[in-house]
């Protein structure tokens, strides 16, 4: 990873960082499938071009080592997805998958050396036809993960490159920059996808987390406003009633009175005027007074 990945890692909330890890790499995965049959077609289809021109022993060993490390690969896609890891243990699946893409870039560039077509021009142009776009569609596919794109787009077009420098001549000269030239610009391309694909991973995350937080955040108000109505009601109550036996205090009297004359005097408003038939429901109010004699000894001992 470069300087300015690690110090984002560095510098963004842990979680975020853990998440958009789990993205990339299960995205890398995700995406592996269509990289493992475009490679093995691609080297199907230049053995059979290739069959008359290179000793087939060669060609025979070549497809055998790579058909292996394909079926490899496969196997490491597939039990990534029974496993499905997650958390900080998943990064060790990412270098599993540099591995993968380290060894087949690795056999593409053994063809420009063990499997070259001397003195047919035209044939030789067949690794360069077929690998290039291979590279550009392995740094497409593998953008998410930069190591696993750049391991097998370096392995594989720079020893074409060279062995076109080492064949000679104008034409051959020109390729050899021009496949130069098409690394560097595929080094570019890749380094913009894989920005923009983590740019667009982080602002998701970030969005969640946020989202998250002030989820959080309203629950708590909610449960600290209940808490304090709650102590609010339990406060009211407490003013209007006598601690020692539980009646309503003078608070409480001076709080209820009026409402319930009013209402009696409503009832008895209605009856008169005959808004309201004459039963036994209506409520009288009635004030007693009880004067309780030495009762400041009860006060005095409770």
């Amino acid at each position: 990873m470069n300087n300015t990945m690690k110090e984002w890692e560095v510098q963004e909330n842990p979680n975020v960082v853990i998440k958009v890890w789990e993205a990339q790499i299960k995205q890398l995965y995700k995406q592996s499938w269509i990289g493992l049959v475009g490679v093995f077609v691609v080297a199907i289809s230049i053995c059979i071009a290739l069959w008359q021109l290179v000793p087939s022993w060669k060609l025979a060993l070549w497809m055998s080592i790579f058909t292996l490390i394909t079926f490899l690969r496969a196997y490491l896609i597939v039990a990534f997805q029974r496993k499905a890891p997650a958390g900080i243990d998943i990064r060790k699946w990412a270098k599993w998958h540099v591995f993968g893409t380290s060894a087949s870039g690795l056999m593409w560039a053994l063809p420009s050396f063990f499997l070259w077509p001397e003195n047919s021009p035209e044939y030789q142009m067949i690794w360069a036809l077929c690998l290039l776009p291979l590279c550009a569609s392995a740094v497409s596919t593998y953008h998410t993960w930069k190591p696993s794109y750049l391991s097998f787009l370096l392995l594989s077009a720079i020893p074409v490159s060279l062995r076109f420098f080492y064949e000679g001549g104008m034409i051959y000269t020109i390729l050899g920059f021009l496949t130069l030239f098409f690394i560097f610009v595929m080094v570019q391309a890749g380094s913009l996808m894989h920005v923009a694909s983590l740019r667009l991973l982080r602002a998701g995350f970030r969005n969640e987390a946020l989202s998250s937080f002030l989820t959080k955040e309203k629950a708590k108000e909610e449960e600290l406003t209940q808490q304090l109505q709650k102590a609010h009601d339990q406060l009211h109550e407490i003013s209007l009633t006598d601690e020692l036996t539980g009646l309503g205090n003078r608070r409480y009297l001076n709080s209820i009175v009026k409402t319930d004359i009013a209402q009696v005097l409503r009832k008895y408003r209605n009856l008169n005027q005959g808004l309201e038939k004459n039963n036994s429901n209506i409520n009288d109010i009635v004030f007693t007074m009880i004067d309780l004699d030495h009762f400041k000894v009860i006060n005095d001992t409770s």
